[in-house]
């Protein structure tokens, strides 16, 4: 498959992207993400939602993958008090996340910057004895291409 830049800058043109976009085509009028969901399992494809684990809103889908946030990923507290108050507050919600993984075929996704956050990793995972490790990933966080290369 090759890849094609799509029109907008900075977006990749991939078999997912064409395949939403030729759905919503399709669509005379808004549908709600359990619409959409359904009908592209309808015409064979895969669905995966990345959720932080904050909120348990029920959906079909073939993998449900959370992702977290630990302490380091929210906004500054003196550039965004407000907003970095809120991130602490709701960032781990543990019995969501029990109730999504109970639910659904999963995967748990962190995302690590520092090395340090594998221990918070261990000590948020000490609060769902339930979860099986080998579905525990660990993605070092990059934001841009050099750090990704």
């Amino acid at each position: 498959m090759s890849v094609e830049r799509s029109n907008v800058l900075g977006v990749r043109a991939t078999r997912q992207r064409a395949a939403v976009t030729a759905l919503l085509d399709d669509f005379a009028e808004f549908r709600s993400a359990q619409d959409i969901f359904d009908e592209l399992r309808r015409r064979g494809r895969h669905i995966t939602v990345e959720t932080a684990g904050t909120l348990y809103l029920p959906v079909a889908c073939d993998l449900m993958s959370i992702s977290p946030k630990l302490a380091h990923s929210g906004p500054a507290p003196g550039e965004h008090p407000r907003w970095s108050r809120r991130h602490e507050r709701l960032r781990w919600q543990p019995e969501i996340v029990a109730r999504l993984i109970a639910e659904y075929d999963y995967q748990l996704k962190f995302v690590i910057d520092r090395p340090d956050e594998v221990a918070e990793v261990h000590s948020l995972l000490s609060a769902i004895p339930q979860v099986d490790a080998r579905r525990v990933l660990l993605m070092p966080q990059g934001r841009t291409a050099e750090e990704a290369s």
